[in-house]
């Protein structure tokens, strides 16, 4: 009977030992950490810019051999200037600066890459050109738009003039180019 007694005893300890080792927590396995991110963005305005006003030298005529240069302030409003003692401003033509209307997000800053130096040609005679380079931009070449994503921006620069063999009475066309891109 001494046996059983220590079975019995035993047999109890056993079903104790494994009753706790059942209810006590036992260590999960390390696992790697899981955290779920987020995504934004937002999709604005394309910038976009149209010409109000076609850059204009205007009317001018040649005295003499001598060359120059008729300088388009860019400003709101019409200035034109002259260097040399050969060429003189006329009365009528298209002259002042260019303007541009660009729109985009409000409030953001853009930038502005002004043209290369640039040709224009007589159009009866493609072969008679005038550089056109300087270029000035107001308000500057990185401006911001304002409330409502407007702006308004002049052009202009200057005309570099050759002799009347160089540059013979006529009508002259060129273009250019003028980038704009949100800093």
């Amino acid at each position: 009977m001494t046996t059983n007694k220590y079975r019995f005893k035993l047999y109890t300890f056993l079903i104790a030992a494994g009753l706790y080792f059942i209810s006590v927590p036992t260590p999960l396995s390390a696992q790697d950490p899981e955290v779920v991110g987020t995504i934004t963005a937002e999709l604005v305005e394309v910038l976009s810019a149209s010409e109000i006003s076609p850059l204009g030298f205007g009317r001018f005529f040649i005295d003499g051999e001598g060359t120059g240069s008729i300088i388009v302030s860019a400003i709101p409003s019409v200035y034109r200037t002259t260097t040399g003692s050969s060429v003189h401003l006329a009365v009528g033509g298209h002259e002042g600066p260019a303007i541009y209307e660009v729109r985009g997000y409000p409030e953001s800053a853009i930038s502005i890459t002004l043209p290369a130096p640039s040709q224009i040609a007589q159009i009866e005679n493609p072969s008679h050109k005038m550089s056109v380079d300087t270029w000035v931009l107001y308000p500057s070449q990185s401006p911001i738009l304002d409330s409502d994503g407007k702006l308004t921006l002049y052009l202009g620069a200057s005309l570099q003039v050759g002799t009347i063999a160089d540059n013979p009475v006529g009508q002259y066309y060129g273009t250019y180019t003028l980038i704009f891109s949100y800093d």
